[in-house]
């Protein structure tokens, strides 16, 4: 993936940021995302205090980390924000339409860590076993239909 592409990426992620991050209004409140093309998935993100040049006044400015596979570039198209979470690495199942994946999940304060789950037809399924996240999606299909 070309440089210019990872800078695209970082652009999208912080656009659409679906974690928490950093809010402060009078000082502080930046947020940057850094993303890597790397072989192990991966997802930090800290806040540091920052503090006014004159005044005592102090805010919080957050940064993440993004440590992304290249099989979840290309099995995703590019797509990595899905389902309101961050896919950082996806691989093929046995079943057609099925993807294992590993996700980057809201921990304490603006801390990430790690998921793993199921992409059924574009849904994001937390199961241990791809039969559990099967039977997940249907049950969910079926009271979708009944509502």
């Amino acid at each position: 993936m070309a440089q210019h592409d990872i800078e695209a990426l970082a652009v999208l992620l912080r656009a659409g940021w679906p974690y928490r991050k950093a809010a402060s209004r009078w000082v502080g409140g930046e947020h940057t995302v850094r993303v890597a093309i790397t072989s192990q998935p991966g997802a930090t993100c800290e806040s540091r205090t920052v503090w006014h040049k004159r005044h005592t006044w102090k805010g919080t400015n957050s940064s993440a980390q993004i440590n992304v596979t290249q099989g979840a570039i290309e099995l995703l198209d590019g797509n990595v924000l899905c389902n309101n979470v961050i896919v950082l690495d996806a691989r093929r199942t046995t079943t057609s339409g099925v993807l294992a994946v590993t996700y980057a999940r809201q921990s304490t304060g603006v801390s990430l860590t790690l998921g793993h789950g199921f992409l059924i037809h574009g849904r994001l399924i937390a199961a241990t076993s791809e039969q559990a996240a099967l039977r997940k999606a249907a049950k969910l299909a079926t009271t979708r239909l009944a509502a």
